[in-house]
């Protein structure tokens, strides 16, 4: 483990900020689960060059100074959880290890390992980092964060300005530009998330949403097995919703499937030429399979992860900003592949203006709505589209990768990125181990794309000809 060292700081001399909306859902979720490791980030980066440890441990000293959120401390005042920035601070004897002679299955294992063993951030421990030399000879940088203090594009902005440094110190050149702080940004989204008026617009907004088309219908990748186990045990054959207690019962594992560049370039080409959103062509193509696969229904809800990164200093900082909000759509099988583009985007952008609406008023506020009980569930997953890219040092090939901290509160969380070394794009699921199979990932990838590809061929083909058609 590595240790942790940072200059004496009294607590009159600190600035102390509340949990802000983006934070206040993974630290709900380390409260209540009886799996603290729950809420852990694990990525990590593999270069094809064999970097000096000694000048990686010098680079990852630097980013904690550059990077605030990783100087980011809790502690409890009045019973209450709050959050502060150490001025500086530093790692001491980060882990090197050496995987040389060995299998990649072993160099998982290890790093598996790490990855579901819970930090404990109430003692400082925020995050780990391991530096290791991989099976084939190559370089890798492993981070295990808390969700509370990093969001999956703070784990990127990580990676990016890291490799930026690392070249810095090798050639001597000055080092890069500074990253936006954090704790602006944290500034900024307390005032939002505490918007007393803002909480009423989002409020009425998302209950018109749920409420205009009846109840919503859980439409999972399972394909009706857990929805008709809850349609017997209430004896109710009109049930529309599930009950996963995910406090509980949350053991997950991750299923990785790739599409390769020459099918996932018609479909970018397609999202650049037509200005659609990755994540709203993913939607779509999912949205279309699972509905087939469940009654056929028209009515489908994602959790959609929203990064809430607007302006340029925005997309420069770390941090948790994040906020998951529910998309529902309810399309007829009348409407063209087009026309269910083009409303969902009209839906998703609609929730980009409510994206300071915290999920779990959210949800708690449809269910209320739906009379549903507590543990109820109808989204099929959460989503998150993420066409990041990085600037590499000339020559360099870089491997980005993540590990599952083997715990997860929902069936599925889909995480579509791009992939540096092959091209195309990478689709990692994070299933519920007790739901889904890795069978049920197959034909949800292949079948989604299947979808997206007859879709962008033919944008006039009606969803029910592609129900019919193409699945």
């Amino acid at each position: 483990m590595s240790k942790r060292t940072a200059p004496g700081q009294s607590a009159a001399q600190r600035t102390y900020y509340e949990i802000c909306g983006s934070q206040a859902l993974p630290l709900l979720q380390l409260k209540f689960s009886l799996h603290k490791e729950c809420t852990q980030i694990i990525f990590y980066m593999i270069v094809n060059r064999k970097l000096d440890f000694e000048l990686l441990k010098r680079a990852v000293n630097v980013e904690i100074e550059r990077n605030d959120c990783l100087r980011i401390r809790f502690e409890k005042r009045d019973k209450k959880v709050m959050q502060y920035f150490l001025p500086e601070s530093k790692l001491e004897n980060i882990p090197v290890l050496d995987f040389t002679g060995k299998t990649k299955q072993e160099q998982d294992a290890a790093l598996t390992k790490d990855a579901r063993k819970p930090l404990k951030i109430m003692k400082g421990e925020m995050y780990r980092i391991i530096l290791y030399r991989t099976y084939d000879g190559r370089t890798g940088i492993y981070l295990n964060i808390s969700h509370v203090i990093a969001d999956l594009y703070a784990a990127v902005v990580f990676f990016g300005d890291l490799i930026e440094v690392i070249a810095a110190l090798q050639n001597g050149t000055p080092p890069p530009r500074p990253l936006s702080p954090f704790e602006e940004c944290l500034k900024k989204d307390l005032l939002l998330f505490n918007d007393q008026e803002a909480k009423e617009r989002h409020h009425l907004f998302f209950k018109e949403l749920f409420t205009k088309d009846g109840p919503s219908f859980y439409a999972g990748a399972d394909g009706m097995r857990l929805l008709n186990r809850a349609r017997r045990k209430k004896k109710d054959p009109g049930l529309r919703y599930v009950i996963l207690n995910t406090l509980i019962n949350d053991k997950s594992e991750n299923f990785n499937m790739h599409l390769p560049a020459e099918r996932a370039e018609p479909i970018l080409s397609f999202c650049e030429k037509n200005a659609v959103p990755l994540q709203t062509m993913i939607y779509v193509g999912m949205r279309t399979y699972l509905s087939k696969i469940n009654e056929e229904t028209d009515d489908v809800t994602f959790a959609l992860a929203f990064n809430r990164r607007i302006t340029i200093a925005d997309k420069r900082s770390g941090g948790c900003r994040v906020n998951a909000l529910p998309l529902r759509t309810v399309i007829t099988k009348d409407k063209t592949f087009m026309e269910a583009i083009a409303h969902t985007q009209q839906v998703q952008f609609q929730i980009l203006r409510h994206a300071d609406y915290l999920l779990e008023l959210a949800r708690d506020g449809i269910k209320s709505w739906e009379n549903r009980p507590l543990f109820s569930k109808t989204y099929s997953m959460l989503l998150s589209c993420f066409p990041f890219s990085f600037a590499l040092p000339e020559g360099w090939q870089c491997e980005i990768g993540n590990y599952s901290n083997g715990r997860f509160p929902m069936p599925l969380y889909t995480v579509v990125v791009p992939n540096f070394a092959e091209g195309g794009l990478d689709f990692h699921f994070e299933h519920m181990v007790k739901i889904l199979h890795p069978h049920d990932l197959e034909a949800l990838f292949e079948q989604s794309v299947r979808v997206m590809e007859a879709g962008i061929a033919n944008p006039d083909v009606t969803i029910g000809a592609l129900l019919r058609e193409a699945l």
